[in-house]
């Protein structure tokens, strides 16, 4: 739902959010708070008698607040890019001025006096500048989306060449080689050296993986060496 809510309202959605999210838990320690008063033998008698669960609650409450906050902040929730704390003044200060305007082009509409057009002309006017300071707004608030990692030739390779191993030893099993006993017994079990090849090429993806890592690793070393090393 925070989500999909227009940009100018991510604020309050997600006041909202966290709101709807903090519900569950002040009820579990209210809860727990007034079963840790009853065993002390505290009774919930009037106001007073309800101050010993309150104000618990509501030290704890603060305290996941404020945990969060910092969290948030920390993430970078809440701040605006450099030099753009004058335009976000505007844009606020647009849309206040806006949507009063709105409300005063409606009340002339409703119970105003003169032409009605001329009053729908003030209360169309008033809506578009609600729409463009609302869009003003939004572009404040940046929004990032999710893109995943794409696959490329190496990951197709690793694939490919991991089905086709499957596949081999799986068809080599149902050959005489891949009949073989592992208990002890008075014979060697038949044991098929090209099975056995086969199962060791099961950590082909394991090699391909480690020489890519190794060709990465030697390819940021000399990233990295300065200019005069290099010389």
């Amino acid at each position: 739902v925070l989500r999909l809510m227009p940009r100018f309202l991510a604020e309050a959605g997600l006041v909202v959010t966290i709101g709807l999210a903090f519900a569950p838990s002040i009820l579990r320690s209210a809860a727990e708070v007034r079963d840790a008063q009853r065993l002390r033998g505290h009774r919930a008698r009037g106001i007073r008698g309800a101050v010993p669960l309150v104000v618990p609650v509501l030290a704890g409450a603060l305290e996941r607040a404020v945990t969060l906050a910092e969290s948030m902040e920390s993430r970078g929730y809440g701040r605006v890019a450099d030099g753009l704390h004058r335009d976000e003044a505007l844009a606020r200060a647009g849309v206040l001025a806006s949507l009063i305007s709105l409300a005063t082009g409606l009340g002339l509409v409703v119970f105003g006096r003169g032409p009605l057009a001329l009053r729908w002309v003030m209360l169309g006017a008033a809506a578009a500048g609600t729409g463009a300071s609302l869009r003003a707004l939004s572009r404040l608030v940046p929004r990032t989306r999710f893109r995943p990692e794409r696959l490329d030739g190496f990951d197709g390779a690793l694939a490919a060449g991991s089905v086709a191993v499957a596949a081999a030893v799986a068809a080599a099993a149902r050959g005489p080689g891949g009949r073989w006993y592992a208990y002890p017994s008075v014979s060697w079990p038949v044991l098929d050296a090209g099975t056995v090849a086969l199962a060791a090429c099961v950590a082909l993806p394991v090699a391909l993986a480690a020489a890519r890592a190794a060709r990465l690793a030697r390819a940021s070393r000399r990233a990295i060496v300065p200019q005069g090393a290099r010389a």
